[in-house]
């Protein structure tokens, strides 16, 4: 069975009592975005992020997984991160 094509997943994370809305990386060892989440890392990285709807839009920010208390997948594009300008 060939890779997975590497892209980016625009997640809504729920966590320590805030929502973040961002960018993941799902890279070519990877098939699914739930693969990222239940890998041996201790946190979900996240870019261009939006905390709490806020216009501010934050470059990476890094989540405890153990921390999460609800995710949910809102695009699984291919290819790279859209542009925000």
């Amino acid at each position: 069975m060939p890779a997975a094509k590497p892209r980016w997943a625009t997640v809504r994370v729920e966590a320590l009592g805030s929502i973040y809305v961002g960018r993941v990386f799902i890279p070519e060892t990877r098939k699914r975005f739930s693969d990222v989440l239940c890998d041996e890392r201790a946190f979900l990285m996240l870019t261009e992020v939006s905390v709490d709807d806020s216009e501010v839009v934050e470059p990476f920010i890094a989540i405890s997984k153990a921390s999460i208390t609800t995710v949910r997948v809102l695009h699984d594009g291919e290819g790279a991160p859209a542009s925000t300008s």
